[in-house]
Order: structure tokens, then C-alpha cells, then sequence
């Protein structure tokens, strides 16, 4: 949206910038990856012992995230939706999010894995922020596709911690044995985000890292990936479950209070459109 003097307003000009930004940081990653390839990043992680889940699928859940965000980005940027500004309180937290994610990458390059780890337990801590602000809002509000990315990137960015702490600690504990806590840490989030917030991405994704995992370990490890393949199993349960409770919730409706003359109008926030009810000259507030 543009203000009365043709200038673009606050919100677009937030959102662009940290667009900018974020895209970014981004092409710093390709192009240190790229500049720094003395050794790739499977061979980095192989340094450290099994990661347990195959580099194919860290790499697919990655573009997952980006395609994600850049869906996100769309819409936020749409002339009707660039006075909500729910999408401001989230692309605000994504700017130092990517930067984190430039420094693990610099950090995982050099092989400071006390550092890394670190800084994926920052960018969960932001994700997990992130989540529970999209999380919050009212269903009938803004569309509840909304959390997508943002529960996305969560579950990716909870597996890529468990799987680095795996690796951090793969000095003092076997494979099979890292392979149990973090089976049980990624069950107890899943479970806990399906129920809780009634969201069925972030149980889709840890069903999806245990089949990866499954498929990776079923001839070396066979009972890692009988493990895995329970929880993959449970936890796809888990994310239909959950997709059928959001599917039926109960979305909610804005109060509409009667007028003595002209239009009836509905109490809401400031910052948010006014657009005709259909079938009506009434007018709401989303």
C-alpha cells in the first residue's frame, strides 16, 4: 500500500527490506559453500560420525522451507494484505534468523561444531517464537495456511539440532545409542505442537526424517531403523490427526454490532482492511 502522497507505506517498506535482506543471506550461503568447497558439506558431516539421516533429505527439506517462505513473502506483499500487521511481527524475526543461519555456515565450514551447534539452538529459539506468534492468531482472522512455513521451519530446524547434537556428542556415545534420545525428542515435540496448536506440519516433517532415516540405516543399522520406522509411522498418524482437527475448527467470525445509520460496522484492530461482505453493502473489518 502507498500513503496519500504516493510513497510506499511502512509495512511494504518493512517487508522489502527484510526480503532484501533475507535473499541476502541467502546468496552469501550458495556462494560460500561454493567458495569454500575444499571439502563438501556430507564430507564435513561424515567427519563427525553417522548423522543418521541421509544428506539428500537435509537438502530437500531445505528448499522446502525457502519455497515456503517465498509463498509467504508473496502474500505478504499483496496490495490487500500490506496493512495487517501480523505480517510485520513475522518477517521482523526472520532477519536475524538468516543471519544465524550465514554465521552456522561459516562456523560449520571452519569445523567449530561447539559454535554450530550453538547457533542452530538460537535459530530453533527464533523459530520456536516465530511459530507461536502465527500460531496465535485467531483462525477465522488470517488463514490458517498462514503457519505453514513457519511450522516448517520449525520441525526442520528441531531435527537439524537434534541431528547436530548427535554429532557433538558422537565422540562419547555410538550411533545406536544417539539414535534413541533423538527418536524420543523428536516424538515428544511432534506429539506435543500436533495436540497442542493443532498443526500437522511439524508431525509431518518428523515422520518424514524417520522414514529418511529408516531408509538410510535399514542394512547397516537395522534396529535404528526399526525404531525409526515406529515413530515414522506413529508420527504420520499423529500429522492426520491433526490435520482433521484443524480442518474442523471452528473458525472465528468478526462481531458485527448494529448501526442506527449507514453501513454496519465491525469493532476490530486499526490496522487491518475494511472489505464488503458478500451478498451485503455491510462493511467489516478483517
Amino acid at each position: 500500500m502507498t500513503d496519500l502522497t504516493g510513497t510506499p507505506s511502512s509495512s511494504t517498506m518493512l517487508r522489502w527490506t527484510t526480503l532484501i535482506v533475507i535473499a541476502a543471506n541467502v546468496a552469501f550461503i550458495a556462494d560460500y559453500d561454493i567458495l569454500s568447497r575444499s571439502r563438501t558439506i556430507a564430507e564435513l558431516v561424515a567427519g563427525y560420525g553417522d548423522a543418521l539421516v541421509p544428506a539428500g533429505y537435509a537438502k530437500g527439506i531445505g528448499v522446502a522451507v525457502l519455497f515456503a517462505f517465498l509463498l509467504f513473502y508473496v502474500a505478504a506483499l499483496l496490495p490487500s494484505r500490506r496493512r495487517r500487521r501480523t505480517y510485520d511481527k513475522l518477517v521482523i524475526p526472520l532477519v536475524p534468523t538468516s543471519v544465524l543461519a550465514s554465521c552456522w555456515i561459516v562456523a560449520f565450514r571452519h569445523e567449530k561444531i561447539d559454535l554450530s551447534v550453538a547457533l542452530l539452538a538460537a535459530i530453533v529459539a527464533l523459530a520456536c517464537i516465530m511459530f507461536a506468534r502465527v500460531a496465535s492468531v485467531a483462525p477465522g482472522k488470517y488463514s490458517l495456511w498462514l503457519r505453514v512455513p513457519f511450522s516448517l521451519h520449525f520441525a526442520a530446524m528441531t531435527i537439524a539440532l537434534l541431528v547436530a547434537l548427535t554429532q557433538w556428542s558422537n565422540a562419547a556415545i555410538t550411533p545406536e545409542m544417539a539414535a534413541a534420545p533423538l527418536l524420543a525428542l523428536a516424538t515428544l515435540a511432534g506429539g506435543f505442537v500436533a495436540f497442542r496448536y493443532r498443526d500437522f506440519v511439524y508431525p509431518a516433517v518428523v515422520a518424514s526424517a524417520a522414514g529418511a532415516m529408516f531408509v538410510a540405516q535399514r542394512v547397516v543399522r537395522p534396529d535404528v531403523a526399526a525404531a525409526a520406522l515406529m515413530v515414522g509411522a506413529g508420527m504420520f498418524a499423529v500429522a492426520v490427526l491433526a490435520a482433521v482437527a484443524m480442518a474442523r475448527q471452528p473458525r472465528c467470525e468478526p462481531k458485527v454490532r448494529p448501526s442506527r445509520s449507514g453501513p454496519t460496522v465491525a469493532r476490530s484492530t486499526p490496522e487491518e482492511n475494511w472489505y464488503p461482505i458478500e451478498g451485503n453493502t455491510s462493511v467489516i473489518r478483517l
